[in-house]
């Protein structure tokens, strides 16, 4: 296995550090990012990094670490971002790819939070036509602009992109950079290395109240999506989906709504959706036209087990908002899953039309008095889990013939 094939060199490189503009409406507030990532990282045998020399892990300094300092908004309502690249071990990574081998990709993302409604609105869009349908849909998409190199592994980017006159400067606001760190082919077989990062910031400066904290894709996701990825490899964390698949979000092609908490549902769901079930597929009609389809999803488990997507399998660490499936039922998502249902006809829903979500938790609690009820957890009752079934119980009377070489009796 060729992993450091090139020579260890010292550069030696002079750098233009270009002055900083002095932050007016800067932000400390610590993002989203699970401090975890940026901890050193124990190599090992089934690692390739492992099998590298002192001299060559010093060169290559394995990983990328991305970290948002700050994000100024000044009179141009042009965002402003400082940001350094780090190895797993802290040591800054030259984004080019000159001084330490693999250059950097980075991209960004810019959204506002309404803890009303729990959704973002992304700043920046663009129209996409369906060249099946000829229909557009206004989608979210990356900010534009450039990067400037400041010195080895900090630089900052301009966005070219204008905030509206009179945005909100009290909301929070959330900026993500993602990107990747691709190996030249003779250094690690040309390994790529993806990071995320998302800070949660106000632009008036003040402290962060509010917050979107709904899932953390390292104990939900990726217990079946080992590790979470779309749109090829680089979107790695569910907050960094969910500033771009909110309510904004349609698909041109099939009229789908991208809002992460109506397809999510729905992808999970799929070959058991009523619609799906009743002949309609369920399809997302992608990147050239390529055509996605989740009719014949098959969810690994029981689809009522809704608390290991939303609070994790490990109770300690579920995020602060894991509450949100039972405490805020709303039509788009009971929906997903439920697509069956007209709710403004109230055609297969016991308690009639429903022209918002005001009503929701009127019947929808989230605990009712009986299973399979109205109330959120108990009609999501896996039959498995029923306090109906009355068990089966065993005893181990003797366990005989134990011993080296020996069959066990039980």
């Amino acid at each position: 296995m060729l992993l450091v094939s090139r020579t260890v060199l010292t550069v030696v490189a002079g750098l233009v550090v270009v002055p900083m503009t002095p932050m007016t409406r800067s932000s400390s507030s610590p993002g989203a990012h699970p401090s975890t990532k940026a901890a050193p990282v124990a190599y090992t045998a089934s690692h390739q990094e492992f099998y590298l020399t002192s001299d060559q892990l010093a060169f290559v300094r394995p990983g990328i670490v991305f970290k948002i300092n700050s994000v100024t908004i000044a009179g141009d309502r042009k965002p402003v971002v400082d940001v350094t690249i780090t190895d797993t071990q802290g040591a800054p990574v030259d984004r080019l790819g000159i001084q330490t081998p693999g250059p950097v990709t980075a991209t960004f993302a810019l959204a506002a939070y309404d803890p009303a409604t729990r959704d973002y609105t992304n700043y920046a869009t663009r129209v996409q036509t369906s060249a099946i349908t000829g229909n557009s849909a206004n989608q979210p998409t990356s900010l534009s602009g450039t990067i400037t190199d400041l010195e080895m592994g900090h630089f900052k980017f301009t966005s070219s992109n204008v905030l509206p006159a009179g945005f909100d400067q009290t909301k929070t606001h959330t900026m993500a950079v993602y990107g990747r760190r691709s190996m030249p082919v003779d250094i690690l077989n040309g390994k790529v290395y993806i990071d995320n990062f998302e800070l949660d910031f106000r632009p008036d400066g003040q402290a962060v109240t509010a917050k979107w904290d709904e899932i953390q894709e390292r104990n939900a996701c990726n217990q079946c999506h080992d590790p979470l990825a779309a749109h090829g490899d680089v979107r790695v964390d569910a907050k960094l989906c969910v500033l771009c698949h909110s309510p904004q979000n349609t698909d041109p092609d099939t009229g789908n709504l991208l809002d992460m908490r109506v397809f999510i549902h729905k992808i999970h769901r799929g070959g058991n959706l009523p619609s799906v079930k009743a002949g309609t597929p369920y399809q997302i009609i992608g990147f050239n036209n390529a055509v996605t389809d989740y009719s014949t999803v098959v969810f690994p488990q029981d689809i009522r087990n809704c608390q290991n997507c939303h609070e994790g399998r490990n109770p300690a660490q579920k995020p602060s908002q894991s509450n949100v499936w039972f405490t805020f039922p709303a039509r788009n998502p009971c929906g997903a899953c439920h697509d069956d249902i007209n709710f403004a006809t109230g055609a297969n829903h016991p308690g009639g039309p429903q022209a918002d979500d005001s009503q929701c938790a009127s019947c929808h609690v989230p605990q009712g008095d009986a299973e399979w009820d109205a109330g959120i957890k108990t009609a999501h009752t896996a039959p498995y889990r029923s306090k109906q079934l009355k068990g089966l119980n065993a005893t181990v009377l003797a366990v005989d013939n134990v011993g080296p070489g020996k069959k066990p009796v039980v």
